[in-house]
This record gives C-alpha cells, structure tokens and sequence, in this order.
C-alpha cells in the first residue's frame, strides 16, 4: 500500500519534469530551424543578386530597354521561384521576371530599395502587391562604389519557406509524441524502482 503510494507520489513529478524538457527542446529546435532556414534562404538570394549583378550592369551601360529581358531569362535559369527585379534610384521598375515593368508601381518606398540605395543589402518580408503573396526579399546596389543608380532586388516566395518549415515541425512534433511515450515509461520504471523495498 504504502509503495503504491510513494510510486503516485514520485512519479508524476518524474513525468512532469521530462516532459516540460522534452516540450521545451521541441520549441528550440523548431526556432533553431526556422532562423537556419530563413538565413539560408537570404543567403542564396544574396549570392544570385551578386552573381546577376555584373551581367546587369553592362547591359544597362549599353541599352536600358534591355535589362527587362535579363531579367525574364535570369527567372527562368531558377525556374520561376526565384524573382528578379531592377529598380531605378527614382523607383521606376527597368526589368521585373515576372510581370511587365510599365504596369508596376513606384518602388522608390520599398524598404530592401531604399537601403540598398544606401550602398548596403537590403532584405525584408513582407506583403508584395503586384504578386499578391508575402515574399523574402534582398536587394544590393550595382554601383556600390559609386552614387549608386539602381539595385537588383532577387526574391523568393515567403509561403514556399512556410511549407518547408511546416512539414518540419510536423517530423518534430511527431518525433517529440514518441520521445513523450518512452519518457512516459522510463519515468514510470524508474519511479517503481525507487519506490521499491
């Protein structure tokens, strides 16, 4: 009777304590791998823009009317997740991957714009209007030497980031399920052992 009771006693402060642990190394991990992720993702775009930007530049020297279709072809190498973009210091769009720059809007306002206009990178989440979808975007000057005249802005869909992020959690939660069930039964034999005569 008395052991029956102690094992009461014992246990479920055994259980509580790891399972509190394992819950709390659940939601590290996930943040852990949301920050990973998302830096991983800056980073590839980071080096595209750098990558595209030379090319850019020359064609803008020659013609401007060109630069639009640097972009498209730039968009279609990444098979259409990555999007390419070419903004003027004033805000007027030169060349966009995937929509048509005469129907797009000032981007002067754009926060990644405006500081890659400083001589910096440029990166934000947020709302884009012409995709109507949240995108990542990055954004480095082409002359940063210089004034700079205008930056190229490479951005992926925020939404595919979440879907991978997701599916992730999904692996943790269901690893941290089976985690819970094994520290379930240790902490119950570990209670039944001390508990024992």
């Amino acid at each position: 009777m008395f052991r029956t009771r102690l094992i009461w006693q014992l246990y479920p402060s055994f259980l509580v304590v790891t399972l509190v642990s394992v819950l709390a190394g659940m939601v590290y991990f996930a943040h852990t791998f949301r920050t990973f992720y998302h830096n991983q993702s800056r980073n590839e775009l980071l080096v595209l823009a750098r990558v595209a930007a030379p090319q850019i530049s020359e064609t803008l020297a020659v013609d401007s009317a060109g630069v639009d279709g640097l972009c498209r072809q730039f968009g279609r190498t990444a098979d259409g997740r990555m999007r390419f973009t070419v903004v003027t210091s004033a805000g007027r769009i030169l060349g966009d991957s995937h929509e048509k720059p005469a129907l797009m809007d000032d981007h002067s306002d754009r926060p990644e714009i405006v500081a890659a206009l400083r001589g910096g990178i440029g990166e934000s989440i947020r709302f884009s209007p012409t995709l109507g979808k949240e995108m990542l975007y990055v954004a480095i000057p082409l002359d940063p030497n210089d004034s700079p005249q205008a930056v190229v802005r490479v951005a992926i869909s925020a939404n595919a980031m979440d879907e991978v992020i997701a599916q992730m959690r999904t692996h943790i939660l269901w690893a941290g399920l089976v985690i819970m069930l094994c520290v379930a039964m240790l902490s119950l034999l570990i209670s039944r052992r001390i508990s024992g005569p």
